[in-house]
């Protein structure tokens, strides 16, 4: 599926494989002003992972769950430049 929301320049460029995409300032916002740092951000519907990616830059850990198998490999691809660690449960 492609996907050309926000004319192809909102947020991060994974982002546009996914039906939503937003800027990563948007959580990032929320998650340093409410989530203490090393503190855990869930996101039941994680999509490109806008918010892990946010949640990692601050300092915290993340946990993202998404349903379709597409979503779930594009985070894993988005994430792994951020963090060298992702675990599989």
């Amino acid at each position: 599926h492609h996907f050309s929301v926000g004319g192809g320049v909102m947020g991060h460029k994974a982002a546009h494989s996914n039906e939503a995409p937003f800027p990563v300032g948007l959580p990032s916002r929320f998650i340093r002003s409410f989530a203490e740092p090393d503190s855990i951000v869930l996101d039941c519907f994680a999509g490109s992972s806008t918010t892990g990616h946010a949640a990692l830059e601050a300092k915290r850990r993340f946990i993202g769950v998404d349903l379709r198998p597409d979503q779930v490999e594009l985070s894993r691809r988005r994430l792994s430049g951020i963090t060298p660690v992702m675990m599989e449960v």
